[in-house]
Order: C-alpha cells, then structure tokens, then sequence
C-alpha cells in the first residue's frame, strides 16, 4: 500500500506499543509486466515504511530480486521469495508463489522462533537480532539458524533504540578467546611440570621410606679437620 488508514494506522501504533513486533513486506509482489512498460521508481510502501515495523524485501536463491520486482527505499532484511512453496489460499494441496509477502513470512516465522528461545527479548531486540545475525549485503540476508542461536551482546535488549546497521561486537569476542587461551597454555605447562617433578621425587621418596636424605660431613676449608 502507498499509505495507511487511519484505523490500520492506529493498530500497527498500538501493536509496536504492546511489544509486538510487526514485520511487513517492503513492496508489493511483482505483477507480470507489459511489453514496454516503464518500471516504478524505487519509493515508500506501507505499512513497511512505519515506525517499528522490520520490513522485508524478497531474493532469489543467487540473492538477487526479480527484474519487474517493484523497488522500495529501503529495507531492513532480505529473505527468501522466489518460488516458495507454500499452503494455497482455497482448496487442497500447494502452490508455488513469489514475492515479498513470502519473504516477510520466513522473516517473522523466525522472528517468533527467537522470542521463543529468548523471552527476554524486547520486540526492538529481536529486529536487532535478526539484522545483526543476518549476512552482511546491501540489504543483510536473514540467517534464521544465526538469529536463534548466536551468542549476543547480554545487554542488547535493554537498549530502548533500534539499530538496523549490521555491526559484530566489538572485536568479534576475539580479545576474550585470546585471553582464554593464555589462562588455558600457562595452567597447562604448570600442570606439564608438577606431573615432571612429581615423576622425578616420588620414587626417591619410595626407596628412603620417605625419610630425610642422610646429611654429609664437610671437612672445614682451612681448620686442617679431616672429612669423613
């Protein structure tokens, strides 16, 4: 749509509101074009160019769109939508449908599977989840298996703004791996050297009963006094 009701408004505003997270397509499905008609501009549809609503636009399994796909402003992920079976609207069996309504389906199947393994997450949270787990492109391919079980910044979802850019955490968790390591090769050469030292004085502690070792006398240096 190029713009919204005033009751369709009204409920994506209350829906964002209560914590909903509202994901839309970015731009109609493609229609079948006429001979030497002139393609759409790229512009704004809705309800996908609302505040809070994660909008979606499809790809084909190269990761590119359509020819006569219509072109939106923007867009927050991309998902598959090029020849997605699907249940038919009437009827029995499938059908075979493109678009970037299927697209924003796979979006917000997965979207639910994060909120569900992480029912800590705000709505915003999981948009931000999605994007940032997504892989990187102009506009980031969702990664559903990324998005729900990828390690995140634990204080992600208390963040009240949404943040659409794909950004790794800072060093990407390698300072942390780097000291581990460390940690792990200095318990190990001390751990190499008590096993040695232990090797080395058990059994001369075994052959002396565990005694003291008898003490030697030293003749005195310049007392003329005899060694033993």
């Amino acid at each position: 749509m190029a713009s919204g009701s005033p009751a369709l408004t009204s409920a994506v505003q209350y829906a964002a509101a209560h914590d909903a997270l509202i994901v839309a397509a970015a731009t109609p499905d493609p229609m079948r074009s006429s001979p030497g008609r002139e393609p759409e501009p790229p512009r704004d549809y809705w309800p996908a160019s609302a505040p809070g609503v994660l909008s979606v636009i499809d790809m084909d399994s190269r990761g590119a769109r359509p020819d006569n796909a219509p072109a939106p402003l923007g867009a927050d992920l991309a998902a598959p939508g090029d020849g997605v079976v699907g249940v038919g609207p009437r009827g029995r069996g499938h059908f075979i449908g493109s678009g970037a309504s299927f697209a924003a389906a796979y979006a917000a199947g997965t979207a639910a599977l994060v909120r569900s393994a992480h029912p800590e997450l705000s709505a915003a949270a999981t948009a931000r989840r999605l994007t940032r787990t997504a892989y990187p492109a102009d506009v980031p391919h969702l990664d559903p298996y990324a998005a729900v079980t990828s390690v995140q910044d634990p204080a992600e979802h208390t963040r009240a703004e949404r943040d659409d850019s794909v950004v790794l955490p800072p060093g990407n968790g390698s300072e942390g791996a780097t000291r581990r390591a460390v940690w792990i090769t200095v318990a190990g050469g001390s751990l190499a050297l008590l096993v040695a030292w232990a090797a080395l004085i058990v059994p001369r502690g075994r052959s002396r009963g565990w005694r003291p070792a008898a003490r030697r006398r030293v003749a005195g240096a310049g007392t003329g006094t005899p060694g033993d």
